[in-house]
């Protein structure tokens, strides 16, 4: 996140004039080229890009997704009107061509109740698009937002491998939702994943041995809800 503001501020830096691709690896920095759509005063700025690079942008327009940042309120501007949500999901379908929209939570501000509002406006409006959520779990609302979302007809999630992860830039803010905490959750309430739950708990615990200090996912400190012989009795769930 911190190399992403860097690249924001580069591109605010080069304004609407001069091309910035010539300063890129356009293999290796496509997503900042294809997916900086930057907002300035209100208005949608798109990376300017030389023209040898236009087909490789094409490509990865049309199978790209972009992500909008604060979608469920912002610290800074407090609440996000649902119009402006729709407003820039419209014009990332309509005007950048973009089928692939992630609604975040970048600090951890959104509720059950306002995810199914945002949710259900957007798909209303936009029906082309599939949407993604990402949730923080700064208010300990993380997974109670994806059942909403769930409910609303979402089914892609982002997860962060032991609960780790923030924003450095926004008061306050913890990791992202726990993988092995979504993945549980998902799968003992009927929603299969096809993640290798055990292998995804044991990874979280070697990280948190990497890391070397305590990390918030909760279910790679637990285990499973069932286990052993007592799962194989009452059947899979857990």
């Amino acid at each position: 996140e911190r190399r992403l503001a860097a690249r924001v501020e580069a591109i605010r830096a080069h304004g609407r004039k001069q091309p910035i691709a010539g300063h890129l690896d356009p293999h290796r920095d496509v997503a900042t080229l294809v997916g900086l759509l930057v907002v300035e005063e209100g208005t949608l700025l798109v990376v300017p890009v030389q023209q040898e690079h236009a087909g490789l942008l094409a490509g990865h327009l049309a199978s790209g997704q972009v992500t909008i940042g604060a979608s469920f309120g912002c610290p800074f501007e407090g609440e996000v009107p649902v119009a402006a949500i729709l407003t820039w999901c419209r014009r990332l379908q309509d005007d950048a061509g973009i089928h692939s929209i992630s609604l975040c939570d970048t600090s951890g501000m959104a509720y059950p109740a306002l995810v199914k509002e945002v949710v259900g406006s957007v798909r209303a409006a936009c029906r082309g698009i599939t949407l993604a959520l990402h949730f923080h779990n700064t208010r300990g609302l993380g997974l109670a937002n994806v059942f909403a979302g769930l409910e609303s007809g979402v089914r892609r999630y982002d997860g962060a491998l032991a609960g780790i992860g923030g924003c450095p830039y926004a008061p306050g803010a913890t990791g992202n939702i726990c993988t092995a905490d979504l993945v549980h959750a998902l799968e003992v309430s009927g929603y299969p994943t096809g993640v290798d739950l055990d292998a995804l708990i044991n990874t979280a615990r070697n990280l948190e041995k990497l890391l070397g200090h305590a990390t918030p996912g909760q279910v790679m400190k637990a285990g499973r809800r069932l286990s052993g012989p007592i799962a194989a009795h009452h059947g899979p769930a857990g």
